[in-house]
């Protein structure tokens, strides 16, 4: 490697630097002019392969069913539980509610097939199976799908009052 690099000094760099001092200013710009076409036309002409990268972020797509949070409301006596959400985003239909955080909640309502038109509410009744008291100590996960048949999964921090963003789990 050495060698090379000895050899190239020696004997081409001179010839190298001979021909640069030779060149015309208008050499110079129709060589500019190649080396930047040459790095540009292939790119406009390049043909993605596959599907399109996807944004970096949890971003939900713009046709995406998205649920805020209405209402939650406890019961006097603490055994059941009223969970309101609304559609701000695209028809969707509702596939699961899944209680995360106690296993003694039960969903009273049937959530599977029920579709949500855009700007409509639905109301959840949610039932304790134990002695102890409903309390908002725990998140709610909605699984959902849009018109292209995309799944998306979105949690309820019944905590804070406040719904997380859609996130996509299955591209059809």
């Amino acid at each position: 490697m050495e060698e090379f690099q000895q050899r190239f000094l020696e004997e081409w760099w001179p010839k190298a630097k001979e021909l640069a001092a030779s060149l015309s200013m208008e050499h110079w710009i129709v060589i500019g002019v190649t080396f930047l076409l040459l790095l540009i036309v292939p790119r406009l002409f390049r043909r993605r392969k596959g599907k399109p990268a996807r944004a970096k972020g949890k971003k939900a797509l713009p046709e995406a069913p998205t649920f805020e949070l209405r209402a939650f409301q406890v019961a006097p006596l603490g055994k059941d539980a009223n969970f309101v959400i609304r559609n701000t985003g695209k028809k969707g239909t509702l596939s699961t509610l899944v209680v995360k955080g106690r296993s003694d909640i039960l969903v009273r309502n049937v959530v599977a097939g029920h579709e949500m038109e855009q700007h409509k509410e639905y109301g959840v009744l949610l039932e304790v199976n134990s002695l102890d008291q409903i309390r908002p100590d725990f998140w709610l996960e909605l699984t959902y799908l849009d018109e292209h048949k995309n799944v998306y999964v979105q949690q309820f921090d019944l905590a804070r009052s406040e719904a997380q963003k859609p996130r996509l789990v299955r591209k059809a």
